[in-house]
């Protein structure tokens, strides 16, 4: 078709185009730029009118005139895209949008070994427990409440010293809470304590009811200590000295990993640990090995409906429900069980996973081929930081004893972004997050994870905060990870995050605890009287100067475990309201008297909140 220069000069008016670009776009017929000799003719002419430089028209033409650029990246490309001249890219590179960092790696040769260290439970130090929020779990979560209930008879509205005089002679050392859990662990001279909802049996060996209201010992099979600890919506998990696993409550899905279909688990049982299945790169097959030595647990971690696990040499583990990927094992094995109802695989013991990709995956069922691109040296990658959300999981690369950079892989549900790929998508197998591949993270990279119901942080070497999914009901959900300006700006290094079913809390090596969301029942910890919902971090002034060892957030309670050294740790301490057993178990058994908290400080102390020492 033969075009007239009033045809070039009424398309140049109507988009905003030079006359030698709607020249190339017509000569082009949609091949994508103009023909050399067009080129050509274009370099002698005179400079084009300037066009403008908002116009998306415009913007695609002088992209699809341009060479494509030579890529950076240091990861295998798909067979499909070996050609630069095709003007189709890959389906792969379709997945996500731009800005992401997947071409971008400073961690030098992906395929060299990497050499990690061993993985050891996490050593806190000791120290005392403090909650804030609900006592009663009844309530909480429930859509109606009793017409008796009372907030002030049941909330801890500040952090607050929980039943000291039941640790006596000995620190607690480990707590644990998780966004979808109603009850909480600790533990303390190697025996375990739970408390809250105990309706499927959570708390192995107590008595099943509503509400434990007070940190009661659990019997637990085995002469060793216990070490860590981990909750779910209806599960628990504990480790003892000898990496030994144990498990109670909910199991319909496996998530206890006890090898059983029993749907209720009564009594602490001992967890089996399975051999190494995973989806093979082709995805054609499964492949199995034997893994060799001795199998010692080291970290638990566990979402609504199923576990997650590290061996002390940082090889993963995962049980329970596939729904969502949760159980990163490439596919959900969803399966219709009724006209309108579908399942989902389940494994009943913990099943190593061994592969770790570079893009999203969409495989179904057992075998199908997906898209994810597997990581060099996949099967030798370790971790050492685990957190699951209410249906995801974010992870953190072990130490590698050369200095190489670590990374962060999540995997499961993506909704509200919070697998940190920049879309909502669900992802089958653990995915490296590209953000934390940057040149800007070489020298500050991943640490520690922790993740709320629908959010996920990192905090990195530096002791800098990043957040990404949504936590709160209102405003639009952190697509990637983004640093947290108000800590960062400040000065504060960041030693422990925690998220629940609408809240985070951080607390800094410096004495300072924020937390930001909507707490209903006072997990936020801002006091008597005090807001129950803020946009930003916010400043917990009851625990000021008061050095936080580790923090946990439920669903409508937090744990925070408090620093108990030295002079200076027992005159922040001295300021923090205590309750004690007798006090709780008059207002449970009354549900009419409010529970009253001594304090021997007085009161919150200086309004000021600059933790210890000159804060910028």
């Amino acid at each position: 078709m033969v075009h007239t220069e009033d045809d070039v000069k009424k398309l140049s008016h109507q988009l905003g185009l030079a006359p030698d670009e709607v020249r190339a776009m017509l000569e082009s017929q949609g091949g994508g730029g103009p023909s050399s000799t067009t080129r050509r003719s274009a370099a002698s002419a005179p400079p084009p009118k300037k066009t403008r430089v908002d116009d998306a028209w415009g913007d695609f033409v002088r992209e699809e005139t341009q060479a494509p650029a030579a890529t950076t990246s240091k990861y295998k490309q798909p067979q499909s895209a070996s050609s630069s001249s095709s003007p189709n890219p890959p389906k792969e590179a379709k997945k996500d949008p731009p800005g992401n960092a997947a071409a971008t790696n400073p961690a030098g040769n992906l395929a060299a070994e990497r050499k990690y260290g061993p993985v050891s439970p996490l050593e806190t130090g000791g120290g005392l427990l403090a909650q804030s929020g609900i006592l009663d779990a009844e309530v909480v979560g429930r859509t109606k409440r009793p017409a008796s209930y009372r907030p002030q008879c049941y909330d801890l509205e500040t952090p607050t010293l929980l039943c000291p005089s039941l640790f006596p002679k000995r620190k607690v050392s480990f707590v644990a809470a998780s966004p979808s859990s109603c009850h909480s662990m600790c533990i303390a001279g190697g025996i375990a304590y739970g408390w809250g909802r105990n309706e499927q049996s959570q708390l192995g060996g107590l008595p099943a009811r509503r509400t434990v209201w007070t940190p009661t010992p659990m019997e637990v099979p085995t002469t060793s200590d216990l070490v860590a600890a981990a909750v779910g919506k209806g599960h628990s998990l504990l480790i003892d000295a000898d990496g030994v696993g144990y498990a109670a409550g909910f199991n319909k899905f496996g998530q206890c990993a006890v090898n059983t279909s029993i749907e209720t688990i009564n009594k602490w049982r001992k967890i089996i640990v399975g051999s190494d299945v995973s989806a093979s790169p082709s995805g054609n097959e499964a492949t199995a090995a034997s893994l060799g030595g001795e199998i010692r647990l080291a970290h638990v971690a566990c979402g609504e409906n199923f576990s997650v696990a590290l061996d002390s040499a940082g090889r993963l583990y995962t049980a329970g429900s596939g729904e969502n990927g949760c159980t990163g094992a490439g596919y959900t094995g969803e399966y219709f069980v009724a006209a309108n109802k579908i399942a989902f695989s389940m494994d009943m013991k913990f099943t190593r996973r061994s592969r770790f990709v570079t893009r999203q995956n969409t495989g179904t069922v057992a075998g199908d081929s997906d898209n994810g691109e597997t990581l060099p040296r996949s099967s030798e990658i370790r971790l050492a930081s685990i957190s699951c959300g209410r249906n995801h999981t974010v992870a953190v690369e072990a130490e590698c004893k050369n200095g190489t950079p670590r990374r962060a892989f999540s995997w499961g549900s993506g909704a509200y972004g919070c697998l940190g790929h920049r879309v909502q998508a669900d992802e089958y197998l653990p995915r490296v997050i590209d953000n934390f591949s940057t040149n800007i993270f070489s020298k500050n990279s991943p640490a520690k994870a922790s993740c709320g119901s629908q959010c996920s942080m990192i905090i990195t070497q530096s002791g800098h905060l990043y957040y990404w999914g949504k936590h709160k009901t209102a405003g639009e959900a952190t697509m990637y990870p983004t640093i947290i300006d108000q800590l960062a700006n400040n000065g504060h290094i960041v030693a422990t995050v925690s998220g629940g079913n609408q809240t985070v809390v951080a607390c800094t090596n410096n004495g300072v605890s924020v937390s930001w969301g909507n707490g209903l029942h006072g997990e936020l910890g801002y006091g008597k009287n005090g807001a129950k919902s803020s946009s930003k971090p916010k400043f917990i002034e009851g625990i000021d100067a008061v050095i936080v060892r580790q923090v946990l957030c439920g669903y409508g309670h937090t744990l925070f475990l408090l620093q108990e050294e030295d002079e200076e740790d027992k005159k922040a301490l001295a300021k923090v309201p205590i309750v004690e057993e007798e006090e709780i178990k008059a207002a449970a058994g009354n549900k009419g008297g409010a529970i009253v908290a001594s304090n021997a400080g007085g009161g919150f102390g200086s309004a000021k909140k600059k933790g210890r020492g000159k804060k910028k």
